[in-house]
């Protein structure tokens, strides 16, 4: 048999497998709520900011309005999704998603990078260099490629294209790495840092963070204290400045956002999660009623590698004898580490510590580790001439079965329906509500005890339910703007209103009137007399509000309150009059709470989200409020003068007016982190210009000026 043809065979069948479920994805999604409340409509605001010639920077439409671009996830500034972005072609999003899964493929085994592009060591030998560690059989390396992209935890991120393309370029850093190690070139460190900068521009941090500790660990073993930390360091610093203008605006939103997460110790994996490493589904279908297993944790829970894997894995365990290498420690450690405070070991840390860890999220340094030892161990066994194991005698057979049990994976645990975004009746029940609605805002609630309506009986009806009902985030779709927001991460106070409206039905206060919520869409009927019943359709009361307050208003008194939470709190009564009195409260310091001056304007598109410009005739008003969410980066002028802004009502921005008469009122969000972090971007990319155009001129003098830094390896 011809292994050679046999080896390029099984890589050109996967990528063939892997344009199968192209196909079966177009016009339908995964089965993951999250990935049609949450990821599609948040990428989609990406998509029409694009399209308008605008940057996503404060997406109004959820939440009274939140930071867009330093959320990280929104990962606007991520090359390889510019062409949805730009292109619109809502029928892509998987395609890129898959394209990643191949991306992560082809990074395991790494392709040689020369000065001259990719090229092969032998004809065609595409897999020959396993970039983690001295490996260099073709077999191995086709087989743990394919094991590592064909993974149950791969698998599960189909429906998380930010997660999966944070992690697809996590085997190339280790290549780019790998390569500098032997012989260092200027060409070798830029690649370096393009591999970084990729995997932090996809946008999602605790990845790069978990990423940065093992790489530093890494390096540890490989150099010690060599000279060669200069570079990498050097190349890491590099990275930071390219990426600028994505993660220092995120590092400003730290300073005043709320994570819902944290201080539930949400992301500690538990035992039964184990149980994956048998089967991908042997905990059931996340969010059905039989799931068996933590919803918050099912996309980082799953470790199923293949039984064949599995086995081999555990007899170069044991075969190991206590003398395990580097990569057979990593996967041992990122194996249990994510169970966080549930395992004994890691009772010693602070439960605080572990929980703003998100510790769950680490296990995908598992799967990484788990297929860099299986390939480095099985590399050993196929190079053994002397008497062949068990594992050489049976090598087709251990391939055939490893392949055919990965191909069967999606077939497991991805459950297509059809795109509900795409349904007729959808669509026209969207356009309905987008014209009840107007200016004002949407609220959509669910029963308690019942999410679903009766009858919901499958994955296609609870999506196309959610889509009809413009459940929270789905409304950015349509361009209609909601009080809620499907988020982990808010502006600090919004947590207020999501308690309000979980727990504060019929809804008598004036929390729904301060938000602007002049349409609710309703199971049960409310009560309040400003509430009335505009008709009923899809199973809920479309209620008009008629306390609503429009989009900005005037006040000609104000009252402060000692925080935050009781300048809220006092939107629970419903015999307050908004229209009179601005609610401002203190700060720790005694202090008002209010956002800094800023003199200068930014120029800005007139229909951008950005900017909000009124004109005011003021008779008797004090205070001009906005019903944006107060977060820093928003400034104000007042008839051209700066003016600060202050928390109104313990979420919203008002302004002082002064004196009476006309005045021109303007809000503009430009935060001075993105201007910062731009700039900064751009002078790197001049530099990262500089060096290319270095290479290209002076390439033969840097040819001979590579030198080792390093002989040997961790395993």
């Amino acid at each position: 048999m011809n292994f050679k043809k046999l080896w390029i065979s099984i890589g050109i069948g996967y990528v063939v497998f892997l344009l199968f479920w192209a196909f079966r994805l177009w016009n339908h999604f995964p089965a993951l709520m999250d990935t049609m409340e949450y990821v599609f409509p948040e990428k989609w605001f990406n998509v029409e900011s694009f399209q308008k010639g605008l940057l996503p920077l404060w997406n109004p439409y959820i939440a009274c309005g939140t930071p867009h671009l330093a959320n990280f996830q929104s990962a606007a500034f991520y090359p390889l999704f510019w062409f949805w972005n730009v292109s619109g072609l809502n029928h892509w999003f998987f395609v890129l998603a898959l394209g990643h899964v191949l991306l992560a493929a082809a990074g395991f085994p790494g392709f040689f990078f020369r000065r001259k592009g990719f090229i092969k060591k032998k004809p065609g030998d595409f897999f020959f260099f396993p970039c983690p560690g001295p490996c260099s059989s073709r077999e191995t390396a086709v087989l743990c490629a394919i094991g590592f992209s064909g993974s149950a935890y791969l698998t599960y991120l189909w429906g998380f294209p930010t997660h999966l393309a944070s992690l697809a370029w996590i085997p190339w850093i280790f290549c780019a790495s790998r390569q500098l190690l032997e012989r260092f070139s200027i060409a070798r460190w830029l690649t370096l840092v393009v591999f970084w900068a990729l995997q932090i521009l996809a946008g999602y941090p605790i990845f790069t963070f978990y990423t940065l500790v093992f790489w530093l660990v890494f390096l540890t073993v490989q150099i010690g204290r060599g000279r060669a930390w200069l570079w990498f360091l050097g190349a890491w610093g590099f990275v930071l400045m390219i990426t600028a203008c994505q993660w220092l605006p995120f590092v400003d939103f730290l300073g005043y956002m709320h994570r819902e997460a944290w201080g539930s110790n949400l992301y500690n994996l538990k035992w039964s999660e184990y149980l994956t490493l048998l089967a991908p589904d042997a905990l059931g279908v996340p969010g059905t009623e039989n799931y068996r297993g933590d919803y918050g944790n099912f996309i980082f829970g799953n470790f199923y590698l293949g039984w064949i894997p599995l086995a081999i894995l555990i007899c170069g365990l044991w075969k190991a004898k206590g003398k395990l290498d580097f990569w057979q420690k990593g996967l041992l450690f990122w194996l249990f580490f994510p169970l966080g405070s549930h395992f004994l070991f890691w009772s010693f840390l602070p439960d605080s510590l572990l929980d703003k860890l998100e510790v769950s999220k680490s296990s995908f340094l598992f799967v990484f580790c788990a297929m860099t030892a299986l390939g480095l161990y099985l590399n050993q066994v196929f190079q053994k001439r002397s008497k062949k194991s068990w594992i050489q005698k049976n090598v087709l057979v251990f391939t055939v079965l490893w392949i055919l049990d990965l191909i069967l994976v999606p077939f497991r645990i991805v459950h297509p329906v059809l795109d509900p975004y795409q349904n007729p009746q959808v669509q026209t029940f969207a356009k309905k509500i987008k014209q009840m609605t107007g200016d004002g805002r949407l609220v959509s609630l669910r029963a308690q005890d019942q999410p679903y309506s009766s009858s919901v009986t499958d994955y296609a009806g609870s999506f196309l339910e959610s889509a009809e009902r413009l459940t929270q985030n789905t409304n950015v779709v349509w361009g209609i703007a909601s009080a809620q927001g499907h988020l982990t991460t808010v502006v600090d106070g919004y947590q207020n209103l999501t308690k309000y409206l979980q727990e504060g039905f019929p809804y008598d206060g004036r929390v729904l009137d301060a938000a602007g919520v002049n349409l609710i869409l309703t199971p049960q009927p409310l009560s309040a007399f400003k509430y009335r019943t505009l008709e009923q359709d899809w199973g809920l009361d479309l209620v008009q509000n008629a306390g609503a307050m429009p989009m900005e208003w005037e006040t000609g008194q104000e009252k402060v309150f000692n925080s935050r939470a009781e300048s809220f709190g006092g939107l629970l009564n419903p015999k307050i009059f908004l229209e009179n009195e601005t609610a401002l409260d203190k700060q720790a310091d005694g202090q008002i709470a209010f956002l800094p001056l800023v003199s200068q304007r930014e120029a800005a598109a007139a229909d951008s989200p950005c900017v909000a410009q009124f004109s005011v005739l003021a008779s008797h008003s004090k205070y001009f409020v906005f019903d944006q969410c107060f977060a820093p980066g928003w400034h104000a002028w007042v008839d051209g003068k700066p003016s600060p802004i202050f928390r109104a009502d313990g979420l919203w921005m008002a302004v002082g007016l002064g004196d009476k008469g006309p005045h021109d009122v303007l809000f503009q969000y430009s935060p001075i982190s993105f201007r910062l972090g731009l700039f900064v971007t751009l002078v790197a990319l001049a530099g990262f210009a500089f060096f290319v155009l270095r290479i290209r001129l002076f390439s033969k003098v840097s040819a001979k000026s590579g030198r080792p830094f390093w002989d040997g390896g961790p395993g």
